[in-house]
């Protein structure tokens, strides 16, 4: 296993984000989730997730077939989405 940690925020037009995910698909596709990063309320802006050692090399190969989705009661699907990249 691997640990990672980030920060950040999401702006308050979208209102309360109450779940985060890195899902693996390309741009453009819905894929399932493969690392779940918060759920319900985020105590801190700096959140640190384990993974598998094989899943991080994956993301870090090829981090377009991966992107960060963040849910919010308005938008449980999503309301934004962003593609990683290099």
């Amino acid at each position: 296993m691997a640990t990672g940690c980030a920060s950040g925020s999401t702006p308050s037009r979208f209102g309360t984000a109450v779940a985060g995910h890195i899902h693996g698909a390309a741009k453009g596709k819905a894929g399932p989730v493969v690392v779940p990063l918060f759920m319900g309320d985020v105590p801190s802006r700096t959140r640190c997730v384990r993974a598998k050692r094989s899943l991080v090399r994956d993301i870090l190969r090829d981090p377009a077939d991966y992107y960060v989705n963040v849910h919010t009661p308005d938008f449980p699907d999503g309301a934004i989405r962003g593609q990683l990249t290099k």
